[in-house]
């Protein structure tokens, strides 16, 4: 997947993950007992999980030390736009 359409479908992802957080906070009913309340609490352990990984779509490598060129991937190496080219003496 290029890094470009990885961004594009990060923020498409987030304000509806987001969304869903905001409706499992303030919408669902407060009596839900026994099961439904397990339900309720790994429903938003799920959302937290998900926004951490909408994160990780929109910036890839960010964070990883194991890169030598700044979180960039082999795969993306074709994603470089010509100023990249341009300034960057190694490709």
């Amino acid at each position: 997947m290029s890094y470009g359409l990885r961004r594009v479908l990060g923020w498409i992802a987030l304000p509806a993950d987001i969304g869903f957080m905001v409706y499992l906070v303030y919408g669902p009913p407060r009596d839900w007992e026994d099961g439904k309340k397990w339900l309720y609490r790994a429903l938003m352990v799920a959302s937290l999980a998900g926004i951490h990984l909408i994160v990780k779509l929109i910036f890839p490598g960010a964070g990883d030390e194991d890169t030598p060129d700044g979180g960039r991937h082999e795969d993306d190496a074709d994603d470089r736009t010509d100023l990249d080219r341009a300034t960057r003496r190694d490709v």
